[in-house]
């Protein structure tokens, strides 16, 4: 059973979503930023209309450091969907240990992106217009399907072996459906853009994020090789 939220039951998943996987929102911005190497090895990924100046990065980068990430590697400015406000986030160089892979993380404000009334906290460090509270680690995990690397928030209850066989399932459409999903609701799921795998007594329960805006939650099941999708959630702003 596929369900469409509404806005405010969207935002409250999709912040409980947040709490419990410690990440991000779950946001596609990078689709529709251009993404470049530039000075000092940083990648700068900026939507339209949300570019920083050279002096901007300055300060951005000053941030950064006094908060503790040694070395940028990606600087991102980006929605704060589903509201149209506009962020920052900087991202420290990707550490290895085994298949998982942390990072940095620096969430930024900048007055006159951001939503009215909002004003720097009281441990926040501020720097001109732009203000930043304390950086926390963003942890993800390999998944490996067909010599190409996906990236993951969580795999629960089975091996990253069953969750890369499951993502290349989905993938090859190697999949049925329960009658009560919508098929034209599965061309609008990312299958290049995992969240979870989590497996509970039979019921296997997966998350992707949308080709465009939200993401996906779906329950399945495996049985005798086959895989078949019973419900569908959909959250979208």
């Amino acid at each position: 059973m596929k369900s469409c939220l509404t806005f405010g039951v969207f935002l409250f998943f999709w912040m409980s979503f947040i709490s419990i996987s410690a990440i991000p929102l779950p946001t596609n911005e990078d689709v529709s930023s251009k993404s470049k190497l530039g000075q000092n090895g940083i990648v700068r990924s900026y939507l339209v209309g949300a570019v920083l100046t050279q002096a901007e990065e300055g300060i951005i980068l000053k941030l950064a450091k006094k908060r503790g990430i040694k070395r940028v590697g990606k600087i991102v400015t980006h929605y704060m969907r589903p509201s149209s406000a506009k962020a920052i986030r900087v991202e420290g160089f990707a550490e290895k240990k085994g298949r998982e892979v942390s990072r940095e993380i620096l969430s930024i404000t900048r007055k006159g992106w951001t939503f009215p009334n909002a004003k720097p906290g009281k441990n926040d460090l501020v720097l001109g217009g732009f203000w930043a509270g304390n950086v926390y680690v963003r942890k993800q995990f390999e998944l490996n399907v067909s010599g190409k690397i996906y990236l993951c928030s969580s795999v629960i209850g089975m091996s990253f072996e069953e969750a890369e066989s499951l993502l290349g399932m989905f993938q090859n459409k190697k999949f049925k459906v329960n009658p009560s999903v919508r098929q034209n609701s599965l061309e609008e799921v990312n299958w290049t853009q995992p969240t979870r795998f989590s497996r509970k007594g039979d019921i296997i329960s997966v998350g992707f994020l949308a080709k465009d805006e939200g993401f996906f939650d779906l329950q399945i099941k495996e049985e005798n090789g086959i895989l078949t999708i019973l419900q569908m959630m959909q959250a979208m702003p």
